[in-house]
């Protein structure tokens, strides 16, 4: 069974991602620089996101515990969790900007497209799982409704390279999602 990017459309959003991998570690670090940004305007600014880089392994490290709000779906009666204000904007709740345009995302701002993508990535990850259980489980999510907080730990692997024209480092999500086998 061999291990593929899992695809992601982004439509006319501000994203630039085709595989939904990359999309997370797009939206992550959108938010971490909106969140260092607000951070230095600020000092008191929540600090609820880590994204880091490592050459070796090459993986790219995500933590977060994002604030959410609870309702229950009245026609459907399934509980529905949003993610909260967090990033601070000239010291009130501000969701960061976000064109949700016409993709895979139905989320309208960039915290709840980071919680939306999140979670589409460990559903892919669990149905690889019911076909192969020794497939890899790098995305965790747990709810808190009690504390009102959702705690995210992914450890994404990627390739890394150097350009050779600019001498920039260069991340990119790898495959390790076996899509090949559905579930059941």
């Amino acid at each position: 069974m061999a291990a593929s990017l899992t695809s992601f459309n982004p439509g006319t959003s501000d994203l630039k991602s085709t595989s939904l991998e990359a999309a997370v570690i797009e939206l992550a670090s959108k938010l971490q620089g909106h969140e260092n940004s607000a951070i230095s305007d600020d000092p008191a600014s929540p600090s609820n996101l880590n994204v880091s880089f490592d050459t070796e392994p090459a993986e790219c490290s995500i933590t977060a515990t994002i604030p959410i709000t609870v309702t229950i779906n009245p026609t459907a009666g399934r509980p529905t969790m949003v993610a909260g204000k967090w990033i601070l904007s000239s010291g009130t709740a501000a969701y960061t900007t976000f064109t949700k345009g016409d993709g895979d995302l139905d989320a309208p701002n960039l915290e709840s497209a980071f919680v939306e993508a999140l979670v589409r990535l460990q559903i892919a990850e669990q149905e690889a799982i019911e076909s192969n259980p020794d497939s890899p489980n790098n995305v965790s999510i747990t709810f808190d409704t009690d504390a009102l907080e959702m705690s995210v730990t992914a450890t994404l692997p990627m390739t890394f390279s150097v350009d050779g024209t600019t001498g920039a480092p260069v991340f990119v999500a790898a495959a390790y999602i076996d899509e090949s086998t559905p579930p059941g």
